[in-house]
């Protein structure tokens, strides 16, 4: 089972690896079930990841700036601040839920936007 340090230095690399922009290596961070749970809708599986990522996210350009990340042996919280060029001036606050199998690929990612604070 990975230790708590291992599942927040997966996490912080995940969130990384979004605002490096690749698609693919985006994807190698999920389990071929994993689900991202987000005001969009469900994604589940790779192909519908592959859609999510590479037909909404990506495109944005969305670069994360990442809080702080809580993490036990299976799970991480990670608050976020996210900013587009698509829309500068309204940063988009979120806390993201992230569940891990053993082998430290992403089960569930639950998306929850903070609209209080924007």
């Amino acid at each position: 089972m990975p230790s708590s340090v291992e599942i927040e230095t997966v996490t912080r690399e995940f969130f990384d690896a979004i605002n490096g922009g690749d698609l693919e290596e985006v994807l190698n961070y999920f389990s071929d079930d994993g689900v991202v749970r987000h005001p969009f809708g469900e994604f589940s599986g790779k192909s519908r990841l592959h859609e999510f990522y590479g037909g909404i996210v990506l495109p944005a350009k969305v670069k994360l700036e990442i809080g702080r990340v809580v993490a036990d042996e299976s799970a991480s919280a990670a608050e976020l601040i996210g900013t587009s060029p698509l829309s500068p001036d309204k940063p988009q606050y979120a806390l993201d839920l992230i569940e891990f199998s053993e082998d430290k690929k992403i089960q569930r990612l639950s998306v929850y936007y903070l609209n209080a604070l924007t």
